[in-house]
């Protein structure tokens, strides 16, 4: 029986919707109907490549969109996919950079791959090379807000901020919507000391997206240090939190919060878990070395500091954390231990 083109593209249209859906079996069961059906389809090949990708199998992935390659060798899209998985997937920035040039020379103004070989440079840190890049992206569409971001992260890596805050001005004019431009402005001027601009900044974030958890962080952190709007910093540092719950370094924040608020066993169980996630955070096990400090757990206190210590000389409060130590040992030398 010959097959109807429109067959295969009406059952990769119901796996899309599975996917969209988050019916991950349902998709999986039309996508091996299509590929029964056309093994030898690229379109077939690259929609179960990127149904693997998504589950994480990206070795098989990876054979699909290979197999989509030889089915279809003028077209650039499998590349492309192919180079996506290489680049986000694999984090192989070698094979991404090749692959994503066999696209552009099918297709040279194709911006995400304009776009892809430009991240895959700055990631071995071509950063000339990646510049020219995402200019390229650009000028094959001008709207391409990520490609504004990248070009300002790799003018932060150099040092260059005023250029970074250039790029990040762009990407607002181009979508002022673009709620990430804020953050990254925000963080600038944390760094320049511009407590103010910085805070403003944040809040157009979170006014613009309600789920920017660095943005949230951030604002938090700041109260916490000045000790000011602890209620406010308490919702944004539990915001942040519930965001993205993975992320160590945000329940760290919630835990600094906390001990600014002087809710010192809240604080221990927030910085226990941001320490246990992140073990090798110098900055981090300091922080739960301080609460336990204050909370009058000595010799906790003492274990934690020289463990943070030993993990790194040389980390913002450092110096706090040596001062602590001596004054745990004076006191203990001048208060025999029960």
């Amino acid at each position: 029986m010959q097959l109807e083109p429109r067959q295969i593209i009406s059952i990769l249209g119901l796996a899309d919707i599975a996917v969209r859906r988050g019916q991950g079996k349902v998709a999986e069961e039309y996508l091996r109907r299509a590929l029964t059906l056309a093994p030898n389809s690229s379109e077939v090949q690259r929609a179960w490549g990127r149904y693997l990708y998504s589950q994480k199998k990206f070795v098989p992935a990876e054979a699909a969109f290979k197999k989509a390659i030889v089915s279809n060798p003028k077209s650039a899209d499998p590349r492309v996919d192919l180079a996506d998985l290489y680049l986000k997937g694999l984090r192989n920035f070698p094979e991404a950079i090749n692959t994503y040039k066999s696209a552009l020379a099918l297709a040279p103004t194709l911006a995400n791959a304009h776009y892809g070989l430009g991240v895959a440079l700055a990631g071995v840190k071509q950063y000339s090379q990646a510049l020219d890049s995402l200019s390229a992206t650009l000028k094959a569409q001008p709207q391409f807000t990520q490609a504004y971001l990248a070009r300002g992260e790799i003018f932060e890596v150099t040092g260059e901020n005023d250029k970074a805050l250039a790029e990040y001005a762009a990407a607002l004019k181009a979508n002022p919507k673009f709620a990430q431009a804020h953050v990254k402005i925000g963080m600038i001027q944390e760094r320049k000391k511009q407590t103010a601009e910085a805070e403003k900044s944040y809040l157009a974030a979170i006014e613009l997206d309600s789920n920017q958890p660095i943005a949230y962080n951030n604002l938090a952190w700041a109260a916490a240090e000045r000790r000011t709007r602890l209620d406010d910093a308490l919702v944004w540092a539990k915001k942040a939190v519930e965001v993205a719950p993975a992320a160590p370094e945000f329940q760290d924040t919630l835990g600094w919060v906390y001990r600014a608020r002087g809710e010192l066993d809240k604080a221990t169980s927030a910085l226990q878990k941001a320490a246990s996630a992140k073990p090798e955070l110098a900055e981090v096990i300091y922080h739960l070395g301080v609460v336990y400090a204050e909370n009058g757990k000595t010799n906790d206190a003492e274990a934690t500091l020289r463990k943070a210590l030993a993990l790194k000389k040389d980390f913002a409060g450092a110096d706090d954390a040596r001062k602590r130590l001596n004054s745990l040992r004076g006191a203990q030398s001048v208060s025999p231990k029960p």
